[in-house]
């Protein structure tokens, strides 16, 4: 096995800190951060899960429950923060209820992939099912056309494999459209309220974009300038689709729902992880050569950066965007912290 380990590096104080480090024997598969910013939940390679206190300026481990017998591949969590839904591959996505300091386990299904939980906690999507949660566990409620692929920021819309468009909205939840396409895209994503979904195909030099809103809608294309797109992601408000990869960055701007005007910034950044600020107002990227840095949208010029002697393959803003957590390629999960905590929050 592998020595890991969790630090919480204080970059909000004039002399960046090391506050306080965590081992571990595995390294980490998934991880989620808390909708406050006091915690993270840390899923590794051998199928434990862990909470993790950021806020008290310690990391101290607050579950070891079993979790899972495999790799962890996703960790969901609602916006109230509680209730987490873990998924391991070949195995189960697990429903877990924060009761007190400690998530307990409620409810599980078949997974093999990646599953999403609703912002509020309504519907579990698993496998190639939605589920309805509740007290009584997970109730399967409609069995999908293919595997969940993104879930839109109010969740009440879900693109599953083949780019079938499911509305979770309404009391039942149903297939209404399936979007033509001749290959299954490497990565997708839809904006904050579902009315459009922007698609990647590995070869292709385009994005593909759908307006939902139109009864039949077709695919349009936005030219793709890098080499090999590594991500693409919406900002909160919906109007700029951010694509990153080897060679640069394009910020592509919706106006009245048409890509009008662009910003692009082509260097060589090998960049692989993206992350976008809850404001908006700023993104994180990774790179495999070991940088992190935070752009501002709007002029694509970098505000802070670092770098890390390893590949960085994860990057996540906290939901107050005070923390941005880091995962590399090396097991390690470090947490920026980019902002002290409000005076009026105490500690």
């Amino acid at each position: 096995m592998h020595l890991s380990g969790a630090f919480l590096l204080d970059v909000a104080q004039p002399v960046p800190t090391v506050r306080s480090g965590l081992s571990f024997h595995n390294r980490h598969g998934a991880v989620a951060i808390s909708p406050d910013g006091k915690a993270a939940v840390v899923g590794d390679r051998w199928g434990s899960v862990t909470l993790l206190s950021l806020e008290d300026q310690t990391l101290r481990e607050l579950l070891a429950p079993p979790g899972h017998r495999s790799a962890m591949c996703s960790l969901e969590l609602t916006h109230d923060g509680s209730t987490l839904v873990s998924a391991c591959r070949n195995e189960y996505a697990r429903v877990w209820t924060l009761d007190g300091r400690r998530f307990v386990p409620t409810a599980e299904t078949r997974s093999e992939i990646k599953s999403f939980i609703t912002p509020t906690g309504d519907y579990v999507i698993a496998r190639g099912t939605v589920f309805q949660l509740d007290l009584a566990g997970l109730n399967p409620v409609k069995q999908l056309s293919g595997l969940p692929l993104c879930l839109s920021g109010d969740g009440k819309t879900l693109a599953v494999d083949g780019l079938g468009i499911v509305d979770l909205a309404g009391t039942l939840s149903q297939e209404r459209l399936r979007l033509p396409v001749a290959k299954q895209p490497s990565f997708a994503d839809l904006n904050t309220d579902g009315s459009v979904l922007a698609a990647y195909t590995g070869g292709d030099k385009h994005v593909t974009w759908w307006d939902l809103r139109e009864k039949d809608p077709q695919p349009r294309q936005i030219p793709c300038d890098n080499n090999r797109l590594a991500n693409l992601k919406w900002t909160p408000d919906g109007q700029s689709l951010i694509l990153v990869g080897t060679d640069g960055i394009v910020v592509w701007d919706w106006n009245q729902g048409q890509p009008r005007e662009r910003r692009r910034r082509m260097e060589l950044l090998n960049l692989v992880g993206l992350a976008v600020a809850p404001d908006g107002l700023t993104f994180a990227t990774g790179s495999s050569d070991g940088r992190v840095i935070i752009w501002e949208t709007a002029t694509l010029a970098p505000q802070r950066q670092w770098t890390v002697p390893t590949h960085v393959q994860t990057v996540q803003f906290a939901p107050d965007g005070r923390h941005l957590l880091l995962g590399y390629a090396n097991g390690v999960i470090e947490v920026l912290r980019l902002a002290p905590a409000p005076a009026s929050a105490g500690r």
